[in-house]
């Protein structure tokens, strides 16, 4: 199914939320390397396939003018798997490159 090992996969990929966002991420179009993007509200959550140990939330809250929280971690498996079911749904592919 994977390419890489769970372990790889789950050290690569980050869950993000942010608490408190009263604006969309400023600099216009999201990166692409976010997936699973929800907001509601002032909550506004993601995945970012390309975190690797280095994204820290300080690093996100230019991006999130007003956000009173941003909590960066490692992703579920569970949230994993619905991040790259949502955007194989979303393209139409059958196939997803992480």
């Amino acid at each position: 199914l994977f390419s890489e090992s769970m372990e790889s996969l789950l050290t690569r990929m980050k869950r993000v939320d942010v608490v408190g966002a009263t604006t969309a991420p400023s600099g216009g179009a999201l990166p692409r390397e976010w997936t699973s993007v929800e907001r509601a509200g002032g909550h506004v959550t993601f995945m970012v396939t390309q975190g690797g140990d280095g994204l820290e939330a300080r690093a996100l809250a230019p991006l999130f003018p007003g956000a009173t929280r941003i909590d960066v971690r490692r992703p579920t498996l569970r949230e994993v798997f619905i991040a790259l079911a949502k955007e194989t749904a979303a393209t139409g592919r059958t196939e997803v490159t992480i």
